[in-house]
């Protein structure tokens, strides 16, 4: 854990990050094929959504 940033080894190399944003709620970041994926889990049994990051 860094910086409230959580590392999560997954198989093949590759990894997520999750962070909590308050009781339940978190943000997680992973990268598949290339692609890098932001995902909010609200964390109340409502569906996750994907997110689409600009800098």
């Amino acid at each position: 854990m860094t910086l409230g940033w959580t590392y999560v080894p997954e198989g093949s190399g590759q990894f997520r990050l999750y962070r909590k944003l308050g009781w339940d709620p978190a943000l997680w970041f992973e990268e598949v094929g290339g692609v890098d994926i932001w995902t909010f889990d609200p964390g109340d049994g409502a569906p996750t959504k994907q997110l689409k990051l600009k800098p």
